[in-house]
């Protein structure tokens, strides 16, 4: 079974914390573990502690032990200078996926010029908050689905929702790279962001805005069907790439699917690990009547031509 190795770093057990790490506790496909920074602290490193807790790595290749990192409601003072360089590091050259759940903490630290801040894909906007004074209705933007990221599960709208949802992080600015997947509709204001996807190098960040805890299946008794759908997909994207890496060193794209006979086609070779060298690489390409031939695949790109009628099959090779 293809398993995804999830580490949630939160301040303190607030409900997302606990929610999220209860669902992918009991769930055969995450492998989690649980930092709470709070708890660590304190003298002794005593406190509430999280049954899954998890010393913070320091070391990009700390970080890069998981698929996923789920940063909660902190701010860049709360992660050492080494830790949050890791992190970025592990982000951006290893491809290591980030959802982030910022709340009421993070919004009222301000902006924030550390390596952390670089990372996500938001900072607080100016005035002050309204947290928790008003509550919306989750909608999925026609993005989310042809981007892949909206669950089947899910609902374009959630007027059935039996909970409405709250802004996490209300006014807050996003990056110009930033992509609004979904977003938070009121009766008299204007909508918020509610789910944000941006790119840091080889890795994707995927910030939630709103208190994913409270979506609701449309009748109690069923419970956090959706949040489960919800986060359950989220990360099995964000780990995406990672698992690909550790099961297959690249991806091939074959343009056109349907060459006409006699016609060429492109075979476009991407890495499924950040730094790859592709150089001894070659693509062993099989025609109908078996002759074989191989070409280099250092550019990333080999070019077919003159496809005689039947079945091709193409290989890489030297790897």
């Amino acid at each position: 079974m293809l398993f995804r190795s999830v580490l949630v770093v939160d301040a303190v057990p607030r409900f997302e914390f606990r929610f999220l790490e209860h669902l992918l506790a009991s769930d055969r496909r995450f492998r989690v573990e649980s930092c709470l920074l709070d708890g660590q602290s304190r003298a002794g490193g005593e406190g509430k502690r999280s049954r899954l807790a998890a010393p913070l790595p320091q070391t990009a290749a700390d970080w890069s032990r998981f698929d996923v990192v789920v940063l909660g409601d902190i701010h860049g003072d709360d992660l050492p200078s080494d830790a949050a360089t890791g992190l970025v590091d592990a982000v951006q050259n290893d491809g290591v996926g980030v959802a982030w759940l910022p709340g009421r903490r993070w919004h009222a630290h301000g902006a924030d010029a550390s390596p952390l801040g670089e990372l996500l894909p938001a900072s607080p906007g100016s005035g002050s908050s309204t947290l928790g004074a008003r509550g919306g209705r989750f909608q999925w933007l026609p993005a989310a689905s042809q981007a892949g990221w909206q669950p089947v599960a899910m609902p374009i709208r959630a007027e059935a929702m039996s909970a409405m949802v709250w802004p996490s992080a209300d006014g807050v600015s996003l990056d110009p790279t930033a992509r609004v997947l979904a977003i938070t509709t009121f009766d008299e204001a204007a909508p918020a962001p509610a789910v944000v996807l941006d790119q840091r190098g080889a890795g994707t960040v995927l910030g939630t805005l709103f208190t994913t805890w409270r979506l609701r299946g449309p009748a109690a008794s069923q419970g956090p069907v959706d949040h489960a759908a919800f986060w359950r997909h989220a990360l099995a994207r964000l780990a995406e790439s990672r698992i690909l890496a550790r099961h297959t060193p690249a991806v091939l794209g074959i343009e056109p699917a349907h060459p006409a006979s006699g016609a060429g086609a492109r075979v476009d070779i991407e890495p499924t690990r950040p730094a790859a060298d592709l150089r001894g690489w070659e693509l062993e390409h099989t025609r109908p009547d078996g002759r074989q031939d191989r070409t280099s695949a250092a550019s990333g790109t080999v070019r077919l031509d003159h496809l005689e009628p039947g079945w091709h099959s193409v290989a890489l090779v030297g790897l």
